[in-house]
């Protein structure tokens, strides 16, 4: 029995959606593992404010990638629809 093209997708997706995910938490690790290599100062104080940004920025997208794909096709849900219909 062979999976329907949509379910494929979907699974292609996910997978995809994984890997983009471990390589992001490969390359925060890198990145953290060269700051505690570098010497104390101005410059490291800097690499880990601009480290910290760009985790937070990456854990800002993927939950507003999550709450996308969480949400129904009408862009919202039912209960809000009826709010704005009033």
């Amino acid at each position: 029995m062979t999976t329907p093209p949509r379910q494929r997708r979907k699974k292609r997706k996910q997978a995809r959606q994984k890997l983009n995910d471990e390589l992001l938490a490969l390359e925060q690790q890198n990145q953290q593992d060269w700051l505690d290599l570098q010497e104390e100062g101005t410059q490291k104080k800097l690499a880990r404010i601009d480290a910290d940004y760009d985790r937070q920025k990456a854990e800002i997208e993927k939950k507003a990638r999550e709450l996308a794909e969480a949400e129904p096709k009408g862009g919202r849900h039912r209960h809000q629809r009826r709010r704005a219909d009033r």
